[in-house]
């Protein structure tokens, strides 16, 4: 069989592995309320009033994307947050927050770069959220 097809199916079974250790789900984010930009990371935007229950890194919507995508972060603690890109072998490709965030919901844009700006290729990419013990990946498809 096909190396890349071998790792495709290996990237979709690990993203299914990861996602069934997700948490209790959180309610929905209030999104009317306004959304200003963190100073630390334009990218990074607080939003809604509520304090989450639980650590949970939505799945980023659009996916699969072309350009930029978008998801949401509930933080129920002021916490340390690294949140990665990372290829399919667990190479981080592009670190999106590593700062102290207060307690709230979050949305987080990756733009489908690099850490030096550059476009990634078109294909399969793990976002990473870890917050003390708690660690949670997305799989996403960059489309070119």
């Amino acid at each position: 069989m096909n190396t890349i097809v071998v790792r495709i199916l290996l990237c979709l079974l690990f993203g299914m592995l990861l996602l069934q250790c997700r948490q209790e789900p959180l309610t929905s984010p209030k999104q009317d309320e306004p959304r200003p930009s963190s100073p630390a990371n334009p990218d990074t935007a607080r939003f809604g009033g509520d304090i989450p229950r639980f650590f949970e890194l939505a799945q980023p919507y659009p996916n699969p994307f072309n350009g930029s995508t978008t998801m949401t972060a509930a933080i129920p603690q002021e916490s340390f947050i690294l949140l990665v890109v990372q290829n399919p072998v667990g190479d981080v490709l592009n670190v999106l927050v590593a700062e102290t965030l207060e307690a709230g919901y979050y949305s987080i844009t990756w733009d489908g770069t690099n850490s030096q700006g550059k476009l990634l290729k078109e294909g399969y990419y793990f976002i990473s959220m870890q917050a003390g013990s708690f660690l949670q990946s997305r799989l996403v498809k960059l489309e070119r």
